[in-house]
């Protein structure tokens, strides 16, 4: 699955580079561009929130790809951006409140899923406490019934 995922990063980095490149020369849009890079960080988006899901270690060679993916991701995102300064920095200007905006969602979902974490954990908490004192009063009460009825028996 690791394996996969960064092959299939490598030729999504390298269409963005080959419209990157068209971009530059005039054949393509700067739409076509954007569209590309943003498959590709839903995509690392995704493969990251999975990563983080009960996913197993990489290997060194592994961590190095992703690695030289990012920069490669890095180095795209630059070039898109001195692109759109160049050709419309109004669209620079969206494009730079978009990425603000996905990030502070992304932190406001990352603070949301550590509460609703803490939540459970404290629900859990609660709940054993609750079975425990069940437990013992439930044995306190049947010894106590017991010695009513050793007593009085």
């Amino acid at each position: 699955m690791i394996i996969e995922s960064v092959a299939a990063a490598s030729l999504i980095l390298k269409q963005i580079s080959e419209t990157v490149a068209a971009v530059n020369e005039g054949r393509a849009s700067l739409e076509s561009a954007m569209g590309l890079i943003a498959d590709f960080g839903s995509g690392l988006n995704e493969f990251q929130q999975s990563r983080a899901t009960g996913f197993r270690p990489l290997s060194n060679g592994d961590i190095l790809k992703l690695s030289m993916l990012r920069r490669s991701q890095e180095r795209y995102e630059t070039d898109l951006r001195n692109i759109m300064l160049v050709m419309d920095s109004r669209l620079l200007e969206q494009y730079d409140q978009m990425v603000a905006e996905n990030r502070r969602k992304h932190r406001e979902h990352q603070a949301l899923m550590a509460k609703k974490k803490r939540q459970r954990e404290k629900l859990q908490q609660q709940i054993a406490v609750g079975l425990l004192t069940l437990i013992i009063g439930g044995g306190i009460c049947i010894g106590l019934f017991a010695l009513v009825i050793k007593a009085f028996g």
